[in-house]
C-alpha cells in the first residue's frame, strides 16, 4: 500500500482533485439551493415552451457540424485532405462520445484514430490532429477569457467573495499571450516548445481559424443553454455568454466527466439575483439531455444500425472499410452509453412521484411489485455502471450481461411510471446494441480486471451524487427508523433510501470481493509441459521471432483457451512484452488487455516492445500510445539474386570466400548436438574479442537447450571445421524466414558473415520461403529533428548510451547493402513522463540487469 503512494506521480493525483472539486460542487449546491424544491425544477422543465426547445436542439445540430471545422483545419494543418463527410462524420461521433466522458480538448482520440487510421494516416498524423484540436481549444479559449475579463471586469461580483480582484488582471495578460501568438504564426517564427514538444506553428490565417471555430463553437452553446432560459429573464445574451464561458473553461478544466456538477455551481453563482435556483437547474437539465445525452444516443444508434447492416448484406469496398473503423468504436460509444444509462436509473430512483401517477399506480400495480422495482432499478443501474468498463474492454460476457440488464431495466423504469421516456431509451440503447456481438468478442471472467483509479472515482462520483439527490429532494422529511421499512404508494423517501441503500450495499460487496481476493501470480519462466505447448504454438504462426520464446528467460502470459501467448520480463517494476502476441489474432485483444491488467495488480507499468503497424489498433484500444524505436529490414527472397551491378561487391567476396575453400551447410535439428562444443569455442572466442557479455531478452545467447531447438546454418574452411554459425528461425508457411544468434571465429577473412548472409538468402529461396527477416536496427528511422518530440531525442540519447558498445549506424549500414525493404518497430506504452525509466528497463532486461548495463 505504501509502497504504491511511495511511487504515485503528480500526473496520479489528477483524479483525487477531480473528485474533491466535484464533492466540494455538491456541498455548494446544496447550500446555495438549500430552499429549492426538485418539484419546482420539475415544473419548470414540464412549463418550458415546445418551440424554445425545438430552437435549441436545431441549434445543436448546427453546433455539431461546426465540430467538423475543428477537424478540417487540423487535417490542413499536418497537409492531407479527406472527403468531407467522413470528417464530419468522425468529427461529429468523436465530440458526442468525449463531451460526456471528458476529454473534450482531445475530441475523441481513440475514435479519430480508427476514422483516419482507415483512410491511410499515419500515426504521427493522428497524434498531430489531436494536439492540434487541444492547441485550438486552448488559443480560442484563452481568447475568449481574456475578452470577457477586460469587457465585463466585475461580472464575478454576484459571488459576494470579498477581495474578489480586478478581472482585468487575468484578461490582459490573456489577451497579450494570444496576440504574442498571432504575432509569431505572422512573422513564422521558431516553433513554440509546449509540455516539452515543439510544435511547427501555423500561419496567421490558420490560426486566425482556429480562434474563430472555437468561438463559434462555444458562443453558439451559450445560445443554446440561454434560449431555454425562462421568457423574464433579464440577463442580456452577452453578459450570459460571459458567465457561460467562464464556467464551461473552469468545469472542463476540473478533470470531472463534462465538468458535472461544477459547471451547475458556478452557474448557480454566477447568475444568482438575476434567475431563480429551480430556472437556472431546470434549463441546465434540459441542456444536458439535447446537447449530451441525445447525441450519445445517437451516435450509438448509428454505430448499432451500422452493425446490424453487416449482418445484413455484405458490403462494396468503401462500405466494409467505413464499417470496419465504425466498428472498431463500438465499445468506447457503448461504455460511455451504459455508463449514463446506469447513472440515469439511479438519479429516476430518487425522485418524488406526482400524485396523479402515484394514484393511477395505486390502481394497476400490486405495491409489492411497485416496491421492488424501485429498489432492483437501483441494483441493475449500479450494475450497468461497473459493467460499463467490462464493454470498454469488449468482454462478451460483459454484453450478454448489459443486454439482460437494459432489458430488466426497461420493466422496471415502466413499472416505476415516472415517464414513457426512459423505458423508450432503454429500449433503444437496448436495440442499437444488440446487433454487436462481434465487437465484444473477448473471453475472460466478468468483474476480473483491475480498476484504475479514475473509473473508481467515476463510479464514486455517480454514487454521491444519487444519494445527495436523496437527502436533498427530501431534506424536509423528518427521518425516521420506520423509514426503512414503511411500504406505501406515497413513501417516496422511504422507496429513495432503500434503493440507494440497496446500491450502496451491492458497491461494498464489490469492492470487499476486490479487496480481499488472491493477489495476481507473480510471473514465471514456463516448466517442460508449457514449453511443449509453446512450441505447438512457434510452429503455426508465420513469424519467426516467436523463437525467442525458448530461451527461457521470459516469462509466458496464455491467453484462456491457451492457443496463443505473449512473453515478457520484469526490469525496474516495468514489465516488458517481447514483441506482439503469438499465435491465434483472435486472442490477442484479450492477451494485450490480460497483460497490462496483470501489471497493474502489482502496481506496474506494462510496455510492448518491437510491436509492428499491423495490430497498432488493439494497443491503441488499450490505451497505449506509440515510440518508434526503429525500423526491420526484411529482404524479399522471391526477387532476390547475385546478378546485376547492385550485387557487385557481394559476389566478389563471395567467389573469394568458395575460392578459400569456405563451404556453407545447414546442419538439421538432430545433428546440432555433435557440433555445440566447437559452437561453444566459437561463441566465448566471439565474446572474448568484443569485450563484450552475453545478452538475452530481445537477442539470443548461446545455450545448448536453446541451440537444440534450431537447424543450425555453419560454414566449414577448407579443413572441415566449423568457423562460423547461425541459428534459423523458421516461420509458418514459408512466409517469413529469420537467425537470431549469429558467431564467428577471430581470425577469419571480413566477408565471412556476407557470405553466410548470402547462402542463407539462395537457401530459404530455394526452400520457397518469401522473405527473410534480418531484424531490427535501433534508431533506424529515428530523426533527432529538432522539431520531434522531445521523448523521441531523449529516446535516442538513451539508446545511444545505454548501449554506446553496439555500432547503431554501422549496423544500419551493413543491412543496407542486401538492399531490404524496411517497416518500422515501436514500443507501445502509456507515455508521459514514464517513458525514459521504460526505455531504461528494456535495455536493462536486454543487458541482463543494472550492473551489467552500467558495465557496458
Amino acid at each position: 500500500m505504501f509502497e504504491r503512494i511511495r511511487k504515485w506521480n503528480l500526473r496520479r493525483f489528477s483524479p483525487l482533485i477531480g473528485m474533491l472539486l466535484f464533492c466540494a460542487a455538491l456541498v455548494a449546491l446544496h447550500r446555495s439551493a438549500s430552499t429549492l424544491r426538485i418539484h419546482d425544477v420539475l415544473s419548470f422543465i414540464k412549463a418550458l415552451p415546445y418551440a424554445r426547445v425545438w430552437a435549441a436542439v436545431a441549434l445543436v445540430v448546427v453546433n455539431f457540424f461546426l465540430f467538423t471545422g475543428y477537424d478540417l483545419l487540423a487535417l490542413r494543418y499536418i497537409g492531407r485532405r479527406l472527403p468531407l463527410r467522413k470528417v464530419a462524420g468522425t468529427a461529429m461521433l468523436g465530440f458526442s462520445f468525449s463531451n460526456v466522458v471528458g476529454g473534450t480538448m482531445l475530441g475523441g482520440g481513440g475514435i479519430r484514430y480508427r476514422a483516419y487510421e482507415s483512410a491511410k494516416l499515419s500515426a504521427s498524423e493522428i497524434l498531430r490532429i489531436s494536439l492540434f484540436i487541444w492547441m485550438s481549444w486552448i488559443v480560442g479559449v484563452a481568447t475568449l477569457n481574456g475578452v470577457v475579463a477586460c469587457a465585463f471586469p466585475h461580472m464575478l461580483d454576484a459571488l459576494q467573495w470579498q477581495h474578489v480582484p480586478d478581472l482585468r488582471w487575468f484578461g490582459v495578460p490573456l489577451c497579450l499571450v494570444v496576440a504574442g501568438y498571432l504575432v509569431v504564426t505572422a512573422k513564422g517564427c521558431r516553433p513554440l516548445t509546449l509540455f516539452g514538444i515543439q510544435w511547427p506553428l501555423p500561419k496567421l490565417q490558420l490560426a486566425l481559424s482556429q480562434i474563430g471555430v472555437v468561438v463559434a463553437d462555444l458562443l453558439l452553446s451559450a445560445l443554446i443553454l440561454y434560449l431555454l432560459l425562462p421568457d423574464q429573464t433579464t440577463v442580456a445574451f452577452p453578459a450570459f455568454a460571459a458567465v457561460f464561458i467562464v464556467a464551461i473553461t473552469l468545469s472542463l478544466y476540473s478533470g470531472i466527466p463534462g465538468g458535472l456538477g461544477v459547471f451547475e455551481v458556478l452557474m448557480l453563482h454566477l447568475l444568482k439575483g438575476t434567475i431563480t435556483a429551480p430556472e437556472i437547474l431546470g434549463s441546465l437539465v434540459v441542456f444536458r439531455v439535447i446537447y449530451y445525452l441525445i447525441p450519445l444516443t445517437i451516435g450509438a444508434t448509428v454505430l448499432g444500425a451500422t452493425e446490424a447492416y453487416r449482418w445484413i448484406r455484405p458490403f462494396k469496398p468503401v462500405g466494409r472499410i467505413a464499417v470496419d473503423w465504425v466498428t472498431a468504436t463500438v465499445p468506447q460509444v457503448f461504455s460511455a452509453a451504459v455508463l449514463l444509462a446506469g447513472g440515469a436509473m439511479l438519479v429516476t430512483g430518487t425522485l418524488p412521484m406526482d400524485h396523479e401517477q402515484l394514484q393511477w399506480l395505486r390502481h394497476a400495480l400490486p405495491l409489492g411489485l411497485f416496491e421492488m422495482s424501485h429498489f432492483l432499478s437501483s441494483v441493475v443501474g449500479l450494475m450497468l455502471i461497473l459493467l460499463s468498463r467490462e464493454l470498454l474492454r469488449r468482454q462478451r460476457g460483459a454484453y450478454a450481461a448489459v443486454l439482460v440488464l437494459l432489458a430488466l431495466g426497461i420493466f422496471f423504469e415502466a413499472v416505476k411510471g415516472h415517464a414513457l421516456l426512459a423505458p423508450l431509451i432503454f429500449g433503444g440503447l437496448f436495440l442499437a446494441l444488440l446487433p454487436c456481438q462481434k465487437s465484444f468478442a473477448r473471453r475472460s471472467a466478468l468483474l476480473s480486471g483491475s480498476f484504475t483509479l479514475e473509473w473508481i472515482l467515476t463510479v464514486c462520483v455517480v454514487m454521491g451524487a444519487a444519494a445527495w439527490l436523496v437527502f436533498f429532494n427530501y431534506r424536509h422529511v423528518d427521518y425516521a427508523n420506520e423509514l426503512w421499512w414503511k411500504l406505501s404508494f406515497s413513501g417516496n423517501a422511504s422507496r429513495a433510501m432503500r434503493a440507494i441503500m440497496g446500491a450502496m450495499v451491492l458497491l461494498l460487496f464489490f469492492g470487499l470481493r476486490k479487496l480481499l481476493r488472491s493477489p495476481a501470480a507473480r510471473p514465471h519462466r514456463p516448466n517442460t509441459a508449457e514449453l511443449g505447448e509453446i512450441r505447438a504454438i512457434i510452429r503455426s504462426y508465420v513469424n519467426p521471432m516467436a523463437a525467442l520464446a525458448l530461451l527461457r528467460d521470459k516469462a509466458i502470459l496464455f491467453s484462456t483457451d491457451r492457443r496463443s501467448f505473449l512473453m515478457y520480463g520484469v526490469a525496474n517494476r516495468v514489465w516488458v512484452a517481447m514483441g506482439d502476441p503469438v499465435g491465434n489474432k483472435a486472442d490477442f485483444p484479450e492477451l494485450i488487455w490480460k497483460f497490462r491488467e496483470q501489471s497493474n495488480l502489482h502496481g506496474d507499468r506494462a510496455v510492448f516492445y518491437q510491436v509492428g503497424e499491423e495490430h497498432m489498433g488493439m494497443y491503441a484500444e488499450a490505451g497505449f500510445s506509440f515510440f518508434k524505436l526503429g525500423e526491420e529490414a526484411m529482404i524479399p527472397l522471391e526477387s532476390f539474386s547475385m546478378e546485376g551491378p547492385e550485387r557487385a561487391k557481394l559476389r566478389s567476396t563471395h567467389r573469394k570466400m568458395e575460392k578459400a575453400g569456405y563451404v556453407f551447410e545447414v546442419l538439421p535439428v538432430d545433428s546440432v548436438p555433435a557440433q555445440l562444443p566447437r559452437m561453444r569455442a566459437i561463441s566465448d572466442a566471439w565474446l572474448a574479442e568484443k569485450a563484450g557479455k552475453e545478452k538475452g531478452f530481445s537477442l539470443g545467447r548461446f545455450d545448448e537447450e536453446y541451440m537444440r531447438e534450431f537447424s543450425i546454418a555453419i560454414v566449414r574452411d577448407s579443413e572441415g571445421a566449423v568457423v562460423a554459425f547461425v541459428n534459423i528461425w523458421p516461420g509458418n508457411g514459408h512466409s517469413e524466414l529469420s537467425t537470431d544468434l549469429m558467431r564467428y571465429l577471430p581470425g577469419t577473412p571480413n566477408g565471412i558473415m556476407d557470405y553466410l548472409f548470402t547462402e542463407i538468402f539462395l537457401w530459404g529461396k530455394e526452400q520457397g520461403y518469401a522473405a527473410f527477416n534480418m531484424g531490427m536496427a535501433p534508431l533506424a528511422g529515428l530523426d533527432n529533428h529538432p522539431l520531434g518530440p522531445l521523448w523521441t531525442r531523449l529516446g535516442v540519447w538513451i539508446f545511444r548510451n545505454g548501449e554506446h558498445f553496439y555500432n547503431f549506424q554501422g549496423l544500419r549500414q551493413y543491412k543496407e547493402k542486401f538492399t531490404p525493404q524496411w517497416r518500422p518497430r515501436y514500443l507501445a506504452s502509456r507515455g508521459g513522463t514514464q517513458l525514459p525509466s521504460e526505455l531504461i528497463s528494456v535495455t536493462m532486461l536486454i543487458s541482463g540487469g543494472i550492473h551489467k548495463m552500467i558495465r557496458n
